[in-house]
């Protein structure tokens, strides 16, 4: 629910914590399914890097700090147009 703080506090750091807590909670709401499953995918696939000996991590952590940065932006652009 609170997985968003952090793209929220590069957005508007002028805004408390508290504010960017709530903002983060409205804005997951009905969200939270998709973001498991990205973390299940994730895990499933640090998982299999092992079998490479953990060098496809090399490319994997990018990934995934793009896949969430991609999922903030598609959650706050379908809030935006609501």
């Amino acid at each position: 629910m609170f997985s968003q703080v952090y793209f929220l506090i590069l957005k508007t750091p002028e805004k408390s914590v508290s504010e960017l807590f709530k903002e983060s909670a409205l804005l997951m709401k009905g969200y939270k399914w998709q973001l498991f499953i990205l973390y299940v995918r994730f895990g499933f696939f640090l998982i299999l890097s092992a079998f490479t000996l953990f060098i496809w991590t090399l490319w994997l952590i990018p990934q995934y700090y793009t896949a969430f940065a991609l999922f903030y932006d598609e959650i706050s652009a379908v809030n935006i147009q609501e």
